[in-house]
């Protein structure tokens, strides 16, 4: 029994670092359930995203109990993704796939003309910070993170009432690598 249990934990971590096409590695041992998200997350991108899984440098996922300031958050400097947990598996997915968005927007060069274009269609000041607002609903990148998010998981559930993303907004991100 305790050699089953072995075998399964190992399991577990060897299909989580090897998910993804090595762009996306979970840094812990996680149930299959959370492995399964990851995949079905990184099989989503490819596909509707193809340009910015070709594009972004490899991420790292880490679930924790306390994440200041939220569900999740992105760590630029060390190229970390870190979600809270517990959560439903709704929002882990949702929360992310708004943080690749943002490691996306860090780590894929050439998006200047993607950035100006898509802050002009949000009706927000292109002459302004990308990613300083007033507030996290008027911050440009909080917007390209939730537009990665809509076009990933074909709905939002969690900022949609706080953010409202255009069409033409979408498509400009849709096409990015166009």
């Amino acid at each position: 029994m305790r050699m089953r249990a072995l075998i399964a934990s190992a399991v577990v971590v060897i299909v989580g670092a090897c998910a993804s096409a090595d762009r996306i590695r979970i840094v812990q041992d996680v149930p299959a359930e959370v492995t399964g998200i990851v995949q079905d997350v990184w099989r989503d991108l490819e596909e509707r995203l193809a340009w910015a899984a070709e594009c972004m440098a490899p991420v790292e996922v880490f679930l924790s109990r306390d994440v200041p300031d939220g569900a999740a958050r992105y760590r630029a400097d060390e190229q970390l993704i870190e979600v809270q947990i517990p959560t439903s598996p709704a929002r882990f997915r949702e929360s992310l796939v708004h943080e690749l968005g943002h490691h996306i927007d860090a780590t894929c060069s050439g998006l200047e003309q993607v950035r100006s274009e898509f802050t002009m269609a949000q009706d927000l000041d292109p002459g302004g910070p990308w990613n300083d607002g007033e507030a996290w609903e008027s911050t440009p990148a909080e917007h390209f993170a939730e537009a990665v998010v809509a076009i990933v998981n074909h709905e939002r559930l969690l900022h949609e009432d706080r953010i409202v993303l255009f069409t033409s907004s979408l498509e400009i991100v849709e096409r990015a690598g166009s």
